[in-house]
This record gives structure tokens, C-alpha cells and sequence, in this order.
């Protein structure tokens, strides 16, 4: 762009301004279970225009001014109406769908214009999405300062809404999610017990009870729909509160008189996948419970819904199972953010009964903003078809290890040695390995150091990944409790040798060696 030269993609877009921008706003309008759907068409279309404008004067100038400002309007205009920040990625990332066809049909396959302009779009989408996010954050963390004359809340619903995040977003196996739903739907509200029951897959128009806890639990395990009293959240896609037992509510209960029941409605993505049940709180529920509840389940329904569908994609070859994530979880990113979306629900309260205690909360949310800036990188890369093959895998393993260190804090160094080169599928396994090793770190480890070492040669690549965490037992773990399973798998596939080295209370490491001819 400094040559005095028109940019390419600046020229392409600049001949197509109306129809990319048009294209865009209604893909945008189209977005299933969206805030977008409820806006006009010309109020999407001016924004998307605007954008345009914004982009190929980048492209032709050199200088984002004009694309910070539009992320900044846009950044304070959706936080006001209510949009959640993976909409407005969601949103963003539609711009390359609709710039890629016309980059394609103007320009011959592989040609250097093609790719020119494919690389040039790259670049100002990566800005797009790092710069909306930071802005996002920055606008977040403004408005919980007026919030704080506006909400109350008790400091026990905090560090209880902390606890269920910290432990949902901790847990992937769908048991252990199902267990923390319930005890914690217990200590949210104070009831005597709680159940999770999920619609029927193989009995249309039925729900199964899924877990219960407490001292009051269901006499069954099936229920339908249609004439149960826990089926009206589902039929109103709204919580349903009873303080007044009927003899429907007295078959639900075993072992003990009902006085009341809160149901509601779990969803993911506008759909209800199920219903959370409380029962007999002492003195009955009210509208403060709702409300509480409903926050919990949003958050636990998604928990629900992730540790679902991980169980499904261990199923799945690799590539199978990165499309599904990518569809079902494009909000992953704001898993990040989940514990900071509670904590900015119940903060403003706490900062009025304890300030010392709200300030400790907004650091917390801080450094759980700059984590998701940082996870956000490396989905960008995820959600890139070619990643694996195109970028170093120096690289790769460094996104990795960005991401891992803004999300835990937790010191992580890489050294390469040497030029690593390799093959498409050895350079994905590597990728995996590592990402699965430093996932089972951040569940299990509990370590304070955690170092990657890849060395190549012309003979072989060794990859070293060692923390100094709480170690392990190898004998006594299952593989498949640590995806350890796994990891061999895709050692396998390309002839490598994996080792796992641990011992309690001395920390891990793994260690990937592909010698060359063996793949």
C-alpha cells in the first residue's frame, strides 16, 4: 500500500461496494436465534455499507482510523441493545463469505491476484475481529459503572455464581456437568432438590430424568410433556413457579410432602433442550429465585450442551470433529466470558454492600477479558480450513501457547530448534498433541511452569512438552480419563513414538518423536 498502488482487494471491493454490502446485511439478518433478525434490512444494510467504506479506505490509505472508529460505534451501539459478543463475530466473519465468491469469479484459481486478495482479506479480518474484541471488552468494563447505582446483590450469590461457572467451564465429561447443575441449583435457591431432565431423543415429546440430588428426587425416570407441570416451561419456553402442591406435584416427589417447584427451561441457541426442576425450598420460591435461576441456566445449558457434544466428536476424525465445534460451539471463545458475564451481572450489587470485595471482582474480569482476546487468536486459526497447512508449526505451537497463558495465567515458554518443515499430517499431530497436553494441564495439572521444546532434524522432530504440576500415576490412570487414548491414536497414524512420563507430586512430561520415512 506505501508504493503509491491502489491494493487490489481496495479496487475489487470498490466495484462491488453495493452488492458486497447488501449480500452481507441480509446473511447477516438471516443468522438463526439472533438479535440481528429483529432489525430492518436498511438499518443492517447502512451498517455494512458504512463497513465497506471503512475497509477499502484502509486498503488505500494505509491506516485503520477509519475501521477503529466503525468497530468502536458498532462496539457501544450492540452492548447497548443487548447483543453477546459472539453474535457480532458471528456477524463479521459473514463479511469473508460474501467477499470470497467475487474474489473467485473475478480472478483465475491459484492465480498471484487471487491469492494477493484472499491475503489481503485475511489480514483486515483478523483486524476486524481482534480490534472489535478488545473494544468490546473496553466497552463492558464501562458500562458496569453505571450499572453499580442501578443492581444489588448479595456477596453469597457472587461467590456462589463463581463457583458454578468456574466449575462448569473446569469439567467436560457430561456426568460431572450434570452433578454441579444440580448441587448447585440447590445452594443458588435454597431447595431441598433439584433435577435436570433433557428431551427424549428416542421418545418424542418425553423428557428423561438426566441426574437429581438432594432429599427429594422423581419417582420415575420418564415424564411427558404434555399435562406435567415441569413440561410448562417447556411449552412457554418461560421459568414456571408453583408454591401451591397439586396431586401432580405430589406424584413427582418421593418420599417426602411437596411445597413447591421452579422449573426452567434450559436452551441452547433458542432451542430448549431440557428443563432444570428445583423442589421444596423452605417457604417457597419467588421472583428473586427466578431470576437467579434463569442467569444459571443459560450458562449451565450451554455447559450441558458442550459436554454433549465433546462426548460425540471423540467419535469423529479430526476433521469431523473441528467442523462440528465450529458450528455448534462458535461462541467458544465466550466460555471465556462466561464467568464474566455473571460476574458483571451480580458486581455492581457486591460493589455496593462490599467495595473492597468489588474491586477484587473487576480485576478478575480483566484478566478474564484479556484470556478470551487471546483464545479468540487461536479460533481464528481453527475456523481457517488451510491453517494446518500453510502456517509454521513454530507458529501453531505458539498460538497454542498464547492462548493457554492468557486464559491461565500460568507462565508457559517454547523453544523451536532447528527448521521445522513438515508433512501436512505430521505437522497436525504435533498441533493435536499438544493442544490435548496442554488442556488435560489446565483440568488436571495445577501446575505453575509449563515449557515446549521442538527440535527438527533431517533425520527426525521431537516435540517435549513438561509442566510442574501435580503429576500422576501412569499405571493406576485410565488413558481415556486424560485423552491419553487419543494422543496415542495420532501418534500411531503417522508411526510415532509417544511417551508419558509422571509421577506424583513431580510434575508430566510428554514426549512425540516421527523419525523421517516412517509416515
Amino acid at each position: 500500500m506505501n508504493d503509491g498502488t491502489v491494493p487490489i482487494l481496495a479496487t475489487l471491493l470498490d466495484n462491488h461496494r453495493k452488492k458486497i454490502a447488501r449480500d452481507w446485511a441480509e446473511k447477516v439478518r438471516r443468522l438463526p436465534d439472533s438479535h440481528y433478525s429483529e432489525l430492518p434490512l436498511d438499518e443492517l444494510l447502512a451498517s455494512t455499507q458504512r463497513a465497506m467504506d471503512a475497509i477499502i479506505e484502509t486498503h488505500t490509505t494505509d491506516t485503520y482510523a477509519a475501521l477503529e472508529n466503525y468497530l468502536t460505534d458498532i462496539s457501544l451501539t450492540r452492548l447497548r441493545m443487548g447483543f453477546n459478543i459472539a453474535e457480532v463475530i458471528e456477524a463479521l466473519l459473514l463479511c469473508k463469505e460474501t467477499i470470497l465468491p467475487i474474489i473467485w469469479e473475478t480472478y483465475s484459481p491459484r492465480s498471484p491476484e487471487e491469492r494477493e486478495a484472499t491475503i489481503q482479506l485475511d489480514d483486515c479480518l483478523r483486524y476486524l475481529i481482534s480490534c472489535f474484541g478488545r473494544l468490546y471488552a473496553e466497552a463492558m468494563q464501562s458500562s458496569l459503572k453505571e450499572q453499580q447505582r442501578r443492581i444489588s446483590s448479595m456477596l453469597t450469590e457472587s461467590q456462589s455464581l463463581g463457583r458454578v461457572t468456574s466449575a462448569l467451564l473446569e469439567k467436560i465429561e457430561l456426568a460431572e456437568v450434570l452433578d454441579i447443575v444440580c448441587t448447585e441449583a440447590q445452594e443458588l435457591t435454597g431447595a431441598k432438590g433439584s433435577t435436570v431432565f433433557l428431551l427424549d431423543e428416542e421418545r418424542d415429546g418425553w423428557l428423561r430424568v438426566a441426574r437429581s440430588t438432594g432429599e427429594t428426587k422423581p419417582d420415575f425416570i420418564q415424564m411427558p410433556v404434555e399435562g406435567s407441570v415441569t413440561g410448562i416451561a417447556i411449552r412457554t419456553s418461560k421459568p414456571y413457579l408453583t408454591n401451591d402442591p397439586t396431586n401432580e406435584v405430589q406424584a413427582y416427589i418421593k418420599g417426602e410432602d411437596p411445597t413447591s417447584l421452579l422449573a426452567v427451561p434450559l436452551r441452547v441457541k433458542g432451542s430448549v433442550i431440557g428443563v432444570l426442576d428445583m423442589v421444596n425450598k423452605p417457604g417457597g420460591f419467588n421472583q428473586e429465585d427466578v431470576r437467579i435461576s434463569s442467569i444459571f441456566a443459560n450458562h449451565a445449558a450451554i455447559a450441558l450442551e458442550n459436554a454433549r457434544l465433546y462426548q460425540q466428536a471423540q467419535e469423529l476424525a479430526a476433521t469431523q470433529e473441528r467442523q462440528r465445534l465450529a458450528h455448534d460451539l462458535h461462541d467458544a471463545v465466550s466460555q471465556t466470558l462466561f464467568s464474566a458475564s455473571l460476574i458483571s451481572d451480580v458486581l455492581p450489587k457486591l460493589w455496593k454492600s462490599n467495595p473492597q470485595a468489588g474491586e477484587q471482582k473487576l480485576a478478575e474480569l480483566r484478566q478474564l477479558t484479556r484470556g478470551a482476546l487471546a483464545e479468540m487468536r487461536t479460533l481464528l486459526l481453527e475456523l481457517r480450513p488451510a491453517v494446518l497447512v500453510d502456517t509454521d508449526l513454530g507458529d501453531l505451537l505458539r498460538h497454542l501457547t498464547n492462548a493457554f497463558t492468557g486464559r491461565t495465567r500460568i507462565p508457559a515458554t517454547l523453544k523451536v530448534t532447528g527448521q521445522v518443515d513438515s508433512l501436512p499430517n505430521i505437522k497436525e499431530v504435533y498441533y493435536r498433541v499438544a493442544q490435548e497436553s496442554l488442556n488435560n494441564i489446565i483440568k488436571h495439572a495445577e501446575a505453575t511452569q509449563v515449557s515446549i521444546h521442538l527440535q527438527h532434524s533431517e533425520e527426525q522432530t521431537l516435540m517435549e512438552i513438561q509442566d510442574n504440576g501435580r503429576g500422576f500415576d501412569t499405571q493406576a490412570v485410565s488413558p481415556e480419563n486424560l485423552g491419553l487414548g487419543i494422543m496415542r491414536e495420532r501418534a500411531e497414524a503417522i508411526d510415532a513414538q509417544l511417551k508419558i512420563q509422571s509421577d506424583v507430586g513431580a510434575g508430566t512430561c510428554i514426549k512425540l518423536l516421527w523419525k523421517e520415512g516412517q509416515a
